[in-house]
């Protein structure tokens, strides 16, 4: 898997089931939580498709809102609990 696939993907979830298809423009470094994008339930929805996307449980030490301010922050979470990034 690679960072950008990974982001590319995050994002289309983002778009597509966030924001419901309206894109906003948002980018990598968009401040989702500060924005109002994603609160608790969208997390708890965002790490539900991390698995299923990519078969990786997130571990409890990465479920804290440093990890979850942006599509940047969170791809480089997704990258660093994947075994298999390129």
């Amino acid at each position: 898997m690679d960072r950008a696939q990974v982001y590319t993907q995050l994002k289309d979830y983002f778009t597509y089931r966030v924001l419901d298809g309206i894109d906003e423009e948002i980018d990598e470094y968009t401040p989702l939580l500060d924005w109002g994008f994603i609160n608790s339930l969208e997390i708890a929805h965002l790490v539900a498709f991390i698995h299923e996307t990519y078969g990786l449980d997130v571990p409890p030490d990465k479920m804290v809102p440093a990890v979850f301010q942006n599509l940047h922050t969170i791809t480089n979470m997704v990258m660093e609990i994947s075994p298999l990034t390129v």
